[in-house]
């Protein structure tokens, strides 16, 4: 099963070339797999949402971590994410998925994924 980690608490910075290199809102963090062990301060700091998602191997999601290099220079990262989640429909498709005692699914995650842009 994967764990989506996917960011809830505001990490902007003032100057905007260098927010551009800070996860936002809606960015997943982190894709693990259900057995990794979450810290303390990870899972009580209330920066993150938690998705679990049966069935899938984290590899799956991999997609969801991928960064905007720079054309000329492919060493140089433009833009830390390319894709994002929307939260306010995960949370509908959690509350659906909930409803009908069903986990969510990879189509789930997919339908909800959007260009950070």
């Amino acid at each position: 099963m994967a764990i989506l980690v996917v960011l809830i608490k505001e990490n902007s910075h003032p100057d905007p070339e260098l927010n551009k290199l800070r996860c936002q809102v809606n960015d997943v963090v982190d894709i693990v797999e259900d057995d990794h062990e979450f810290t303390f301060g990870e899972l009580n700091s209330g920066r993150y949402k938690f998705v679990n998602i049966p069935g899938v191997l984290a590899e799956e999601f991999e997609h969801l971590r991928e960064v905007e290099r720079d054309s000329e220079d492919p060493e140089k990262i433009v833009n830390i994410r390319v894709r994002k989640i929307d939260l306010s429909m995960l949370d509908d498709k959690l509350l659906d998925a909930a409803s009908k005692n069903e986990p969510l699914i990879k189509d789930d995650i997919l339908s909800i994924t959007l260009d950070r842009k």
